[in-house]
């Protein structure tokens, strides 16, 4: 149905996954590895590029006014870092001026993109 589309889309599923799985405590991995399964294939399938932008809680917290405190992001930002890895997403370092990291986004994008077309023909 979605081949040879371009959708983009912004961090609500992972975000969602990984709010889940924190709030299931030590069974956290049980939501995780659910996105190995079928079902989640089928229903959400993967992306061909994730981009994630990764910075130090301190830091994020001092940029939030939405967060109840710095262990609230510890977690999270553990889980993106294990999905990360796992998953072989690409990661842009959240620390540098926004203008560098909207350019990194871009130059990554449209490298990818250039990269997935040519995987395609």
């Amino acid at each position: 149905m979605f081949r040879n589309r371009l959708i983009v889309s912004d961090r609500i599923f992972y975000d969602s996954i990984i709010d889940q799985a924190v709030n299931l405590g030590e069974r956290k991995n049980l939501l995780l590895d659910c996105l190995d399964s079928f079902w989640m294939k089928v229903f959400f399938p993967k992306p061909d590029i994730v981009i994630y932008i990764d910075c130090p809680e301190d830091i994020a917290f001092s940029r939030k006014n939405d967060t109840p405190d710095i262990e609230y992001l510890t977690e999270r930002r553990r889980l993106y870092i294990t999905l990360a890895d796992k998953y072989g997403w690409i990661k842009i370092d959240g620390t540098l001026p926004l203008d560098e990291v909207a350019v990194k986004i871009k130059n990554t994008f449209y490298n990818q993109l250039s990269i997935l077309k040519c995987q395609k023909l």
